[in-house]
């Protein structure tokens, strides 16, 4: 797969999966497979082929999500930027923050139980059930993956590499 596709499909992803745009996306593409420590805005608007308003915006909502970061390098006017650290662990900690606002309004929703049909009963205590769940477990299971007792690898997995590889979720 060529660089411009991995970001063009990394920012399809984080748009759909998220709710942060596409360009956020991208943006979190590029900087990953960047070859040098902090990208500058006139470098992103080249490598992705948009506007300066355009990374500004997206750039401002990942600083704000703490996932990117904007630095300096000495001897350069222009700010770089940056991945943060631990920034897929904080993507998957704002996700958590929407299970337990699923919960909330299943929970709101309970009073309505009464009037609602066996099927919406049950629709309701699931999303209740299921968000509170996740909300609760994910957290746990980031720690786990850190501190190296997730199955398989001890939180240690690689990407095979290998032209014509494809692996598996679990090889991951």
């Amino acid at each position: 797969m060529e660089r411009e596709q991995f970001v063009e499909n990394l920012g399809l992803l984080v748009e759909e999966l998220t709710g942060f745009t596409r360009m956020s996306g991208r943006i979190m593409g590029w900087l990953m497979t960047s070859d040098t420590p902090g990208v500058t805005m006139p470098d992103l608007t080249e490598a992705l082929h948009t506007s300066k308003s355009a990374i500004s915006t997206a750039t401002r909502q990942l600083i704000q999500a703490g996932l990117i970061e904007r630095g300096s390098v000495p001897g350069q006017r222009r700010d770089v930027y940056r991945l943060r650290p631990g920034a897929w662990r904080r993507l998957l900690l704002l996700e958590t923050q929407k299970y337990s606002r699923f919960y909330d309004l299943a929970a709101q929703g309970f009073d309505l139980v009464e009037e609602a049909s066996e099927e919406g009963r049950k629709a309701i205590q699931e999303m209740a059930g299921l968000n509170s769940y996740l909300a609760e477990e994910t957290p746990r299971l980031i720690q786990q993956w850190q501190g190296g007792g997730a199955a398989r690898g001890g939180g240690k997995r690689s990407v095979r590499t290998s032209k014509g590889s494809s692996p598996r979720a679990w090889e991951l």
